[in-house]
């Protein structure tokens, strides 16, 4: 979702006009951020964002564990 806003043209339309290095440099850098914002989260939560909200849709009540076990 975050390249499709840098290289699309819905968003700043940057493919084709960056270089194999710059766009290596920023799938590198996402991914570290990613691990780092992950390895953050996980370390506090027991689930996701997106599976907290999924539990509490298709068992219709909020899920137990939000907060770290």
């Amino acid at each position: 979702m975050i390249f499709t806003l840098i290289f699309c043209g819905y968003g700043l339309g940057s493919f084709g006009r960056t270089s194999l290095a710059t766009g290596l440099a920023l799938a590198l850098a996402l991914y570290a951020g990613q691990v780092a914002l992950s390895t953050w989260w996980f370390t506090r939560f027991q689930y996701g964002p997106a599976e907290w909200v999924w539990r509490a849709l298709t068992c219709g009540s909020l899920p137990r564990g939000w907060a770290a076990a």
